[in-house]
């Protein structure tokens, strides 16, 4: 009776190890495979958006080693980097010399390395995009794991693999995988570290973050974003609240170095010009033209004719004066009294306009209407068919439909966890953040946890199914 005993306990243990090794197999396998497709395109050359030539032609025009990269950000010409040229010593707040202080120095560097690593190639860039975007896969399924159990785990970074925007944005020369990897890996870190050495965590969570700062500026605005998981973490409030001001010390003490090179450049103690550059040649243009009815160019007048500051176009048509700190303090005093003359309506328009975060499909047809146009307007049929036109975009939004109702159902689910809410409120501030710039690609940052809530609603209807038919 104890022999027969035993087998059947045995038994029952070897079922276990033996779906959970085939599982490993089938999930890592289809992994692999699709990387190893993934490569193969790269190779074929199918990346038919180009963004190489896009991104890669402003920051390494002239080099391809970091040296080159690092050298670039002395000065502009023509609108483009002048990598590895030897230029006179700026005087502070010199306005008439352009320098780099829209774009950080993180992801050029990212990509220099690499191509100096490997003789300048980009598809070696697109390859460690591709090597990332499987580690998010992986911190994805361990994130659900933290978070609820090893299936949801698993369902999450089936999911995440399966998003178009995932592998498309893997082919681009652009920021959006390195900020992913980046965030991801800083929120893996607090849910799994924090209880049990939280000192450490602070400190490899802020370093973290503030590489993603240094690879996207606008996470310089995100601060709230790195401290919701860690003051949802479990400790005493006292305890959270200092640890949270402790890593956002870290972050912007090492943000400190380039605030500091463009004070001696700019006079401005500033990490970015994006929120200048924004406000003037983008949000107020086109909040105006809403608002008022005018042109998208007869706002760029306005605001050269309120401001005092020419918008000083280069040779590729972008607003360089703009871009350029040292305008800072005309344009913020310009900025700051336009917004506050209509706060409400700003606000409506500019959350309005983050829609696009929720609803925009990563693949996107031509585009032939103006949807946002035609749901003002009231023209409802021919919005439904714009919305329908072509098929499989009506294929792709009902999926992405399909995907928010399972999140709302994961955070209802789970809505005693305060971790989800802290996650709720990161994609809801990203999604602001975004503004009316907000599109697919912007989402991508937050996607490994909103595979995860999704995969909880998911997986909590089918249960519910389930149950209903027993």
């Amino acid at each position: 009776a104890q022999a027969a005993a035993f087998l059947f306990k045995f038994r029952g243990h070897a079922e276990e190890i033996l779906k959970e090794l085939i599982e490993q197999f089938i999930f890592n396998g289809a992994s692999f495979a699709v990387m190893a497709g993934l490569i193969a395109m790269d190779g074929l050359g199918l990346d038919r958006h180009d963004a190489r030539a896009h991104f890669v032609g402003d920051f390494f025009e002239g080099g391809t080693k970091i040296s080159d990269c690092v050298s670039c950000f002395g000065g502009r010409q023509s609108g483009k980097i002048a990598c590895g040229q030897k230029k006179r010593p700026p005087k502070k707040s010199d306005k008439n010399f352009e320098f780099e202080y829209f774009h950080t120095p993180g992801y050029p560097v990212f990509v220099a390395g690499i191509r100096t690593a490997t003789g300048g190639s980009f598809f070696a860039v697109t390859l460690v995009q591709i090597v990332l975007t499987l580690a998010v896969v992986f911190m994805t399924r361990e994130i659900g794991k933290v978070l609820v159990s090893s299936r949801v785990g698993e369902a999450a970074s089936l999911l995440l693999f399966a998003s178009p925007i995932v592998w498309q944005m893997s082919l681009h020369i652009m920021t959006d995988v390195l900020f992913m990897f980046l965030l991801t890996a800083g929120f893996l870190i607090i849910l799994k570290k924090f209880i049990h050495a939280p000192y450490q965590t602070i400190v490899a969570a802020g370093a973290l973050f503030a590489a993603a700062v240094y690879v996207r500026p606008v996470g310089f605005l995100a601060f709230p974003i790195f401290v919701a998981p860690l003051l949802a973490a479990h400790g005493t409030w006292k305890k959270k609240i200092v640890l949270a001001v402790a890593m956002l010390g870290i972050v912007t003490l090492l943000a400190v170095p380039w605030m500091a090179r463009n004070w001696v450049q700019s006079g401005q103690f500033a990490f970015s010009s994006i929120v200048q550059f924004n406000f003037a040649y983008y949000y107020l243009p086109h909040f105006w033209s809403w608002k008022e009815g005018t042109s998208i160019d007869e706002g760029i007048e306005r605001v050269e004719r309120l401001s005092g500051v020419e918008r000083g176009t280069d040779a590729e048509g972008h607003p360089a004066n703009w871009a350029n700190l040292a305008y800072a303090p005309e344009l913020k005093r310009f900025i700051m009294p336009e917004l506050l003359s209509a706060p409400l309506s700003y606000g409506f328009w500019h959350l309005y306009n983050s829609a696009g975060f929720f609803l925009d499909i990563s693949v996107k047809p031509p585009p032939k209407y103006n949807l946002k146009k035609l749901l003002a307007e009231g023209r409802i049929a021919e919005l439904v068919r714009a919305v329908s036109d072509p098929w499989w975009a009506l294929a792709m939004r009902l999926g992405l439909l399909l995907g928010w109702c399972l999140f709302a159902l994961g955070v209802w689910h789970l809505r005693r966890s305060l971790i989800v809410w802290a996650f709720v409120c990161i994609v809801i501030y990203l999604a602001a953040l975004s503004g009316p710039s907000a599109q697919a690609r912007y989402r991508m940052p937050v996607q490994p946890i909103i595979s995860v809530l999704v995969a909880v609603g998911g997986l909590y209807t089918l249960e519910r199914l389930r149950l209903t038919k027993v």
